[in-house]
């Protein structure tokens, strides 16, 4: 945390670092926001990161789209549909006002066997 302080991120002591490594030369800083909800920022050292999106605050179960999407990684079908749907619910997962959307998409990954229900 140290280093990253040093080289201009406002890191603080209880936010997680995710960096992908040396090779991509990706950071990746998640700050607590509210349950459930976190600030994102990123860096690429000597690597041009795709644009994060517009929000200040998102959901969690948006943050492994997000990460890959920011490493330039291929994204599968839930992930591509996990960005949509960051966008047209603002950020928000479990509050989307679009309810309907989120839970169609818990029904396709569940009859699709990429998720099972307890």
């Amino acid at each position: 945390v140290q280093w990253l302080k040093r080289s201009g991120l406002a890191v603080n002591e209880s936010d997680v670092v995710i960096s992908a490594g040396a090779h991509l030369g990706l950071i990746t800083v998640l700050e607590a926001i509210g349950e459930g909800q976190v600030g994102v920022m990123a860096e690429g050292i000597n690597y041009a990161l795709k644009p994060l999106p517009p929000h200040d605050v998102v959901d969690v179960p948006y943050l492994g789209a997000i990460l890959l999407q920011q490493a330039g990684l291929p994204l599968s079908a839930p992930n591509r549909e996990r960005l949509r749907l960051m966008q047209v619910c603002d950020g928000h997962y479990n509050n989307c006002p679009r309810r309907t959307e989120i839970l169609a998409f818990h029904r396709r990954l569940l009859d699709s066997k990429l998720i099972s229900a307890r």
